[in-house]
């Protein structure tokens, strides 16, 4: 080939790679990467985990203002101050408290669920700040199975029961001052129900119960969030501390009784009912001194109901011990005694005695047939009618909370003062 067509061959081929490149910018052009295929059910990378979002306390469950920070300071000295125990029952020596705040009714001002666990009972209690009389108030209190739970679900709270094999979860909220009702799940066996409360229902019947889904109950007590509880540190103090009165109590099972001076001699006896006796002590040279102990207020005749009274007749004080077992029911006999003892220091004597035996009517009446009595009773329902006349000074009734017994608790406390 001669030079100028070797030239011009090398010219031509310059010209068709510009075009083809100028081409290829225009219109584009695939690369191998483009031309692969692709795939029509992408699939998702195995052990791949969706996170699931953990319940959270709501905001509202801040409380850091100042008007929160005070009251909170006032449960606390309520609490430390074991002024608690004179709205609560049930206390043991060996229960242990806890507490938490909660603010149900989201009006910016918490309310407080203390607890109190022992070997016999589990209760908690539901308390509110009245700003307007500067106080804390007990809005009601439960038999419970397990702490109660805020619902992030319904902004309400979960309070758990349990009876034999069947477990209770009930939804309240706090309105107008009061514990309100509205749903309750059951549990029993790995079988659900529900039921709605009425408007002004505290509780519902089986009837209303209709069959719930598993999954409708794990959605709610998935929602379930524990609160931000707190020990009460009490029960070291109780143990710890110790007078002659404490420590006769603190070998006691179960006792209920009062401090009261019964012979204006400016001494307070201690006074108590535990395992159906009484039980009267005094102070004489820093001792507790036995008046009565572990008289036995119990007849061989069951469904005892035990009373012990401080009473005024003409201008003296005197102690009464007033017991009456049997039957109950129409047509039930039932026998009783009462024994005004005469006290004076760390002695006492019976100074009159009753003994009566009677029986219940079809119409609510009863019928004596037996009384002795040394104040001339010639019946049942005279003796009653002497008795409800009487100046009593102080009462304590096993089968009656409107009295002023002390629980085991409160007594210590009182003692311990």
């Amino acid at each position: 080939m001669c030079e100028s067509n070797r030239r011009m061959l090398i010219k031509v081929v310059s010209i068709l790679f510009t075009i083809i490149s100028i081409c290829a910018l225009l219109f584009g052009c695939k690369t191998d990467e483009d031309t692969k295929p692709t795939n029509p059910h992408p699939t998702t990378p195995k052990h791949t985990t969706v996170p699931t979002e953990e319940p959270t306390l709501p905001d509202y469950f801040d409380f850091t203002s100042k008007e929160s920070l005070d009251i909170i300071d006032q449960y606390e000295n309520f609490l430390n101050s074991w002024e608690f125990m004179d709205s609560i029952s049930s206390v043991d020596v060996d229960s242990t408290y806890e507490y938490a705040f909660l603010d149900s009714n989201q009006d910016g001002k918490p309310e407080m669920i203390l607890s109190a666990k022992s070997k016999k009972a589990y209760k908690e209690y539901f308390f509110d700040y009245d700003s307007s009389d500067d106080e804390v108030v007990l809005l009601d209190g439960f038999d419970v199975c397990d702490k109660t739970k805020l619902n992030t679900k319904n902004n309400g709270f979960f309070v758990s029961s349990k009876n034999k094999d069947e477990y209770r979860y009930t939804l309240y909220y706090i309105k107008e001052d009061s514990l309100k009702p509205e749903i309750q799940y059951g549990e029993q066996n790995g079988q659900y129900f529900i039921a709605e409360f009425g408007e002004n229902d505290d509780t519902v019947d089986y009837d209303d119960f209709t069959s719930c889904s598993a999954d409708n109950f794990k959605s709610f007590s998935d929602s379930n969030l524990e609160l931000d509880w707190k020990e009460l540190d009490i029960k070291s103090e109780i143990s710890s501390t110790s007078t002659p009165y404490s420590s006769i109590l603190k070998k006691c099972q179960y006792p209920e009784g009062n401090l009261f001076d019964i012979d204006g001699n400016g001494i307070k006896e201690l006074i108590f009912i535990s395992n159906s006796t009484a039980n009267i002590y005094t102070m004489a040279n820093g001792q507790a001194v036995a008046i009565l102990e572990n008289e036995e207020l119990t007849q061989p005749y069951g469904a005892p109901h035990i009373r012990i009274y401080v009473i005024n007749e003409y201008g003296r004080n005197y102690l009464v011990l007033h017991a009456e077992n049997g039957e109950t029911g129409e047509g039930a006999v039932r026998h009783g005694f009462w024994n005004t003892y005469n006290v004076n220091g760390s002695s006492c004597y019976i100074e009159n005695s009753i003994e009566y035996e009677y029986k219940y009517n079809n119409d609510d009446t009863r019928t004596t047939n037996y009384i002795n009595s040394t104040y001339g009773h010639s019946s049942y329902e005279e003796m009653k009618r002497w008795e409800e006349n009487l100046d009593v000074l102080l009462k304590i009734d096993t089968m009656n909370n409107d009295d002023d017994g002390l629980s085991e608790g409160e007594l210590l406390k009182k003692v311990l003062e």
